[in-house]
């Protein structure tokens, strides 16, 4: 199973697929599917090259691109406006802005 994953909600054209890890496995397992069933599962996206994330080199990307995570910041938007993004330490401030315009 790839899950194809919004990465920004509300924005379509920023999607991308995640493989499915060992994880999704063990999850599957908890859910009370049989040994078998989760066999199966295993087994078949593993012959499929789906289980597991691909090491460097396995795909040609057309660009490789390297994120500092440290750079990122945690913030909220609306799925109509997406571009009037909020860094979530200014959403308290933000938020009392709003309530005394009312």
């Amino acid at each position: 199973m790839t899950h194809a994953v919004a990465v920004s909600a509300g924005v379509r054209r920023h999607n991308g697929f995640l493989p499915d890890r060992p994880k999704t496995v063990e999850y599957f397992r908890g859910t009370g599917a049989t040994t078998d069933a989760v066999e199966r599962f295993a087994e078949y996206y593993k012959a499929q090259g789906l289980l597991g994330m691909p090491q460097k080199g396995d795909i040609d990307y057309s660009q490789d691109l390297e994120l500092d995570l440290s750079s990122i910041k945690p913030s909220v938007a609306g799925p109509k406006r997406p571009q009037d993004r909020i860094d979530l330490d200014k959403v308290s401030a933000r938020s009392r802005g709003f309530s005394a315009r009312r």
